[in-house]
């Protein structure tokens, strides 16, 4: 026999799937699940009462369409892209991700040089952020596309293979796919220099590269997930503390005027 919680525990979770689409935040099964454990614990329910409350509730929230005011047109979805760039030796050595995130560019083309040469492509107030990584690894770039190009296919060139102790006597065969930004004259001209051979995978090809896609790809993406994920719980614990303490202040400061 299954637990059902009260119908205003229910309510709150539907209002907290509505609070974050308001706020463009894709909602997630994994999410609603999540909080529906958290929405339980809080009711005073063991983990075997409320298994199938969850399953419930999941399809019940999952299912109910996002509601908007009338004659609000709907935005269209977006998805924040990023591009990683996953690279292994003929030994099976998995190489450091090249990272390329979406950021915004300024307006202003002399900003737009300066954040280029010196933060990676970001700018100022998100350098802050970024800044300890890049200090760490060394190999996150921003455009407003999140897109490859070959400035950075230049760096990749120099990352990896610069630095080699046998670079003048030794050359490195370099397989990656046919994409423009990969052979242009700049970056063949830095392989030449590094003693890297380039070699274009054909198109038809490219089906040899699935399992290095399933193997390193699905466990990234699943760990970014939960790590996203994990943030959004944070920020919405954070919010709900300060929430509190905004109430607590409020009540204070009445309490002393009304004195």
């Amino acid at each position: 026999m299954a637990t059902i919680l009260p119908r205003e525990y229910e309510e709150q979770l539907a209002r907290w799937v509505n609070s974050m689409r308001q706020d463009g935040v894709p909602v997630t099964p994994q999410m609603i699940q999540i909080m529906a454990l958290e929405t339980a614990i809080d009711a005073g329910l063991d983990e075997a009462s409320f298994a199938v409350w969850i399953q419930k509730t999941l399809r019940a929230v999952v299912a109910c369409p996002h509601q908007v005011r009338p004659g609000h047109v709907r935005e269209r979805k977006m998805k924040d892209r990023a591009t990683a760039m996953v690279m292994a030796d003929s030994t099976g050595k998995k190489h450091p991700l090249f990272l390329v995130l979406k950021t915004a560019a300024s307006t202003i083309k002399a900003v737009v040089q300066e954040n280029l040469t010196q933060r990676h492509g970001f700018g100022k107030q998100v350098w802050k952020d970024v800044q300890p990584l890049q200090d760490r690894f060394g190999c996150i770039y921003g455009n407003p596309t999140a897109w490859w190009n070959s400035t950075i296919s230049m760096d990749f060139l120099r990352y990896h293979f610069a630095g080699r102790p046998d670079r003048a006597t030794k050359k490195v065969l370099l397989l990656w796919d046919d994409f423009s930004a990969h052979f242009t004259d700049e970056v063949v001209a830095i392989a030449t220099e590094l003693n890297v051979l380039l070699e274009k995978i054909p198109p038809q090809f490219t089906w040899i590269c699935q399992p290095a896609d399933v193997a390193w790809m699905r466990p990234m993406k699943a760990q970014l997930q939960k790590m996203w994920i994990d943030s959004i719980r944070r920020a919405e614990q954070q919010g709900s503390e300060d929430d509190v303490q905004v109430a607590s202040a409020e009540a204070s400061n009445t309490g002393t005027m009304d004195y």
